[in-house]
């Protein structure tokens, strides 16, 4: 289970944020960095680790950007995961929380668990011997979850779906 998880954070780097050499990657907590480790290995790109709070106020944190400009850094790994993004989207969307701006990859964010959910990355921590805490949920998000199997999916699809032709 844990090559099938990986493999699919492999084929989204692929994708839709290539790792080249000349990359310096700044990673915000453990487990990004350990997961990143394994995917580049090989790769002679410069890691830089520094902890910093990840959630939707990130994007827009006056001291990393100035870590970022400091560092030359040219991506930022941090540990968003397929749930962030749903409740992300459910909150800018319906409740209008927020603009959208940031759905998918933004900039020089990479979302490394983007196409894989909490429960996902917290077999990936234990693999690795790590813990993962999960942020609390939005309950609509849930219930909606609970009630259909396959929700979480298909509003992922949605998200996707509409990140392209927004492009």
């Amino acid at each position: 289970m844990i090559e099938t998880i990986i493999k699919k954070i492999r084929k989204e780097l692929r994708l839709n944020a290539p790792i080249s050499k000349s990359d310096v990657v700044l990673v915000t907590d453990d487990l990004t960095e350990a997961i990143l480790k394994d995917i580049i290995r090989g790769m002679n790109v410069q890691i830089i680790k520094k902890n910093f709070v990840c959630d939707e106020n990130l994007f827009e944190n006056k001291k990393l950007k100035e870590f970022v400009k400091r560092n030359k850094v040219t991506k930022i790994f941090i540990p968003w995961t397929a749930d962030d993004e749903i409740e992300y989207f459910i909150n800018g969307f319906i409740r209008n929380k927020n603009d959208l701006k940031y759905l998918g990859h933004h900039g020089k964010f990479v979302k490394l668990f983007n196409s894989i959910f909490n429960n996902e990355v917290e077999e990936l921590a234990k693999s690795k011997k790590m813990i993962y805490k999960i942020k609390k949920r939005d309950e609509f998000v849930e219930k909606v979850a609970k009630k259909y199997n396959f929700a979480k999916f298909g509003l992922l699809n949605s998200i996707q779906q509409i990140k392209r032709l927004a492009k």
